[in-house]
This record gives structure tokens, sequence and C-alpha cells, in this order.
């Protein structure tokens, strides 16, 4: 799972990601200094284990940026992709990736930051400049 600062960051200014994690309710959340790797495991930037909280909602006097995982990205693009969740759907995004990889090569350090910027791209004709998400 990516941690790094450049994905944080990344993550942070998808706000229309964001906002798939809030109507989502998936479990993986990063807090500041945090992410969380199940529903309640919390684990700090530097690896960690802080403990476990029962309800997140205790915690959340903290601001949460989603840190999503390489097949939560994949899920998103579900809507685009697979009409029927069939084997076609998911060859069609895996080649459709592979393409944008190959005509597109950025400098990009994970898959996670792979994928979410070709989620960003897809979903929402955006790409990653370095510092911001800005429209293509």
């Amino acid at each position: 799972m990516d941690t790094s600062q450049e994905y944080i960051q990344m993550c942070e200014k998808a706000t229309e990601i964001q906002e798939i994690k809030r109507n989502k309710n998936y479990p993986s959340h990063l807090a500041s200094q945090y992410w969380q790797t199940t529903s309640k495991q919390i684990i700090d930037i530097d690896g960690d284990f802080l403990g476990e909280i029962e309800d997140l909602s205790n915690f959340c006097s903290t601001r949460y940026i989603w840190l999503p995982r390489q097949d939560q990205l994949q899920e998103t693009l579900d809507t685009l992709f697979l009409t029927t969740k069939d084997i076609n759907g998911i060859v069609n995004m895996i080649a459709s990736f592979d393409l944008w990889c190959r005509q597109n090569w950025p400098p990009f350090t994970s898959m996670e930051q792979l994928w979410l910027a070709f989620t960003m791209k897809e979903k929402f004709k955006k790409a990653w400049n370095g510092e911001d998400w800005i429209k293509e």
C-alpha cells in the first residue's frame, strides 16, 4: 500500500475520489498522519501499529484523507467498463489501462498512483501536474 507523501497529496487533491469514499463507506482512511488497513487497525505513516479503533466517529476530530487501494480504484471504474461483471469488462479495463500507460507513461512510483491517475483521467478528465489535478 502506497503511503508516500506524493500519493497522500494526490489523494487529498482528488476531491472527486474523496467523495466516492464518503458515498461507498470504504474502510481505508488517512487521518493526517494515519492510515487504516482494516476497518479497525490504525498504522502511522512509518508503519508502526498504533492500535485499534472500534468506532471511527470517535476519531473524527481529525480530517480524513482516503488512500484507496488499487482494487478500490478499479472498482470505481466499474460503471465505465463493466456493464455486466463479466470477463470482457475486466479485459477492456485492463486493455485501456495498458494503452494509457504505454502512451502517457507518467512519472509515478506505485501502482496506486498509476491507477489513481488513470481513474481521474477516465472518470473526471483530469491529469496530475505534480501539484494538482487539472482538466484536460
